[in-house]
């Protein structure tokens, strides 16, 4: 018999942080009646940090054979502060038609796990002024901005590896959000407080930016 087969196809995130699934029926039959999605915040171990309450996130929206809604934006109604990740939370799970209200082709492909999108900051390069600063880029190349500042420390290192000095935390912070993909130069932009410590003492050869 014909039969509707409802799975979480995407989940993306809009700017204030909410999940946003979109469920689609790959069955061969429309839905009919409401059903359910759950979402579980899991944290880095995978272990269920919260779960948002099922009746907050009533689907009432009726799927043709082959449509895909996004769940906030249709269908849903009264979506509260606690869908957004607690603290500690670096997965989201989404599972459709929880209770099973719906007859479907196979119950078991309802559900769909997804990162958090985060920065993963990295230092790109490093040349040197004229001055002999050291010019480290520093590029964003995770899966959403830098909120917030964030501190570049600078050792200088001698010929066996041995650390000369480092340069001081609170002075090389660098305050420019960065963007998904965006490099820039730390002492260009986004740096303050550059002190004569940050060049070269003598026996430097080499240098590390964290």
């Amino acid at each position: 018999l014909p039969r509707p087969d409802l799975i979480v196809e995407s989940i993306t995130f809009d700017p204030a942080g909410y999940a946003i699934p979109r469920i689609r029926n790959q069955g061969t039959a429309p839905t009919s009646g409401s059903f359910f999605v759950v979402q579980s915040w899991l944290g880095e171990d995978g272990a269920v940090i919260s779960v948002s309450s099922a009746p907050n996130w009533g689907f009432s929206t009726s799927l043709a054979v082959g449509q895909t809604e996004p769940t906030i934006l249709s269908g849903i109604a009264n979506i509260p502060a606690s869908f957004l990740p607690p603290p500690g939370a670096a997965r989201v799970r989404i599972r459709v038609d929880t209770s099973n209200t719906i007859s479907e082709l196979d119950e078991g492909n309802n559900e769909l796990t997804q990162a958090l999108p985060r920065p993963d900051l990295i230092v790109e390069s490093i040349t040197f002024d004229p001055a002999g600063y050291a010019i480290p880029r520093i590029r964003n190349q995770g899966t959403a901005p830098t909120s917030g500042e964030f501190s570049v420390v600078q050792s200088w290192l001698g010929e066996d590896g041995a650390v000369i000095s480092v340069s001081s935390v609170p002075s090389w912070v660098f305050s420019a959000s960065l963007a998904i993909g965006e490099s820039r130069p730390t002492i260009a932009s986004g740096l303050r407080n550059i002190s004569a410590t940050s060049l070269p003492p003598p026996g430097a050869l080499r240098v590390r930016v964290r």
